[in-house]
């Protein structure tokens, strides 16, 4: 079976290098996007709790692994700032969450490029083997129409394993995009909390929010 696989890998053409890459590049980012889209690493439960004890208006963020978390990295820009004024200290929030959301967002572009050029790669390898093909057939007449088959399937093997590698890469990209906008949303919603924890009683910035999302 492996040697099967290897020797329609090598009829596939040159053009099924690059898609190998694709794929060995499409798997690697969609590894990554699922560690570091995962809810507990960007929003750990303890900082969210924490947040909503009103703890953050006595001090420091604590210690710990969970603390140290893109959520935590934005409640302690505005623990940081508390001295500031709520339009400041909201201002430099908004400058510290765009930074997080283009982290969650990182290798997106990368897939997305993906879903583009790897049916573009396979559709250039199969014309590429149709031409090699036919351009060594001397007379359709004279050809045995399995041996034509045969070198059709061959060529085409190439659009499919293009496919192979776009369609999972798309479902990732619109999975991981649509994980990044709700865990920035829900980013957002936790330093509103933390800033009217902060502020409250002052009047200050009332009805206003700590947006954390890119613009």
């Amino acid at each position: 079976m492996a040697a099967q696989i290897w020797n329609l890998l090598k009829q596939g053409g040159p053009l099924m290098i690059p898609i190998g890459v694709c794929s060995v590049v499409a798997i690697a980012i969609i590894i990554q996007k699922i560690v570091e889209l995962h809810r507990g690493r960007v929003i750990p439960e303890e900082v969210v709790h924490w947040v909503e004890r009103g703890d953050v208006s006595g001090g420091g963020l604590p210690s710990g692994r969970k603390f140290r978390s893109p959520a935590a990295v934005l409640v302690g820009q505005v623990i940081a700032n508390r001295s500031r004024s709520f339009a400041v200290n909201h201002q430099l929030l908004q400058s510290a969450g765009q930074q997080v959301t283009l982290s969650l967002q990182r290798g997106l572009r990368g897939l997305e490029i993906i879903t583009t050029i790897s049916p573009l790669l396979g559709l250039a390898g199969t014309i590429q083997g149709l031409i090699v093909l036919f351009g060594s057939i001397d007379s359709v007449a004279a050809t045995d129409s399995s041996d034509l088959a045969r070198g059709i399937g061959i060529a085409l093997f190439t659009t499919f394993a293009g496919l192979l590698v776009s369609i999972p890469s798309v479902i990732g990209w619109h999975v991981f995009h649509r994980r990044a906008e709700i865990l920035s949303s829900d980013l957002e919603s936790l330093c509103d909390t933390a800033l009217k924890r902060i502020y409250e009683g002052d009047g200050e910035g009332r009805g206003e929010k700590g947006h954390v999302r890119g613009s």
